[in-house]
């Protein structure tokens, strides 16, 4: 299953559910507080099992994030998943990818105690992307007695429950799309200044909140890539 958190995504919600379809049976999803039509695309999707929706709100001042990711969470018990996978609106994972994690998941040789961590790339002008990848740790087996961490922005959604000696890297790969130019960058950083105008949570976020120092084309997936992740692997995409 795919956890959600989604707001003024419309233009993501289609590609995004095609991108997961592979390896999730339901989305469960919750529009924090649109201002477009997001909430009402992800009702008519039929991969997207339940809706949870925040009041309106015009910015992003009072966004917590934690407060969402708990809430989903709390949500997903009604279907009972054996997997849970947080992804956002505007990441998407390539084809081979998801045929890959899907490939993992039926095997049913993951420990549902540990947190499975994924390489996260940011794109650049569409076709490109930073080759320094950092690790975002969004897989876990569910249980309904988990709790996330209580933080309100930039944080692993992992329950507490997963000690960071269980947190295991694979060789998936994320695209996060919307930092890939300047513009968008600013976009981000008046973004999150807004949720965080104390500045408490910090604005790096891995790197996007400014220009990566190189670029390098996006390739596909060796077909021989195992799942986990080895050391003695390179990266690929570099």
């Amino acid at each position: 299953m795919c956890l959600l958190p989604a707001r003024n995504a419309e233009e993501h919600v289609g590609c995004y559910l095609a991108s997961v379809a592979p390896f999730a049976d339901a989305v469960v999803a919750l529009d924090d507080g649109s201002t477009d039509a997001t909430g009402d695309l992800l009702e008519e999707a039929p991969l997207v099992d339940h809706v949870l929706r925040n009041g309106r709100r015009d910015g992003y001042r009072g966004w917590s994030d934690g407060e969402n990711r708990t809430r989903l969470l709390r949500a997903a018990a009604e279907l009972e998943p054996d997997w849970i996978v947080f992804l956002d609106a505007d990441e998407r994972v390539d084809p081979a990818d998801a045929h890959a994690l899907a490939a993992a998941l039926e095997r049913d040789d993951l420990l549902p105690g540990c947190a499975y961590g994924f390489q996260h790339y940011r794109t650049w002008h569409g076709t490109a992307c930073d080759p320094r990848y950092r690790w975002i740790y969004r897989m876990f087996g569910y249980r309904p007695d988990l709790r996330l961490v209580g933080r309100r922005l930039h944080f692993n959604p992992v329950p507490v429950e997963i000690p960071s000696r269980a947190w295991v890297r694979t060789t998936i790969r994320i695209r996060h799309l919307v930092a890939d130019d300047a513009s968008a960058i600013e976009r981000r950083r008046a973004k999150y200044r807004e949720a965080d105008p104390e500045g408490i949570f910090g604005s790096d976020s891995g790197g996007m909140d400014r220009a990566p120092e190189r670029v390098a084309p996006w390739v596909d997936r060796p077909s021989e890539l195992p799942f986990l992740f080895d050391q003695t692997v390179e990266a690929f995409s570099a």
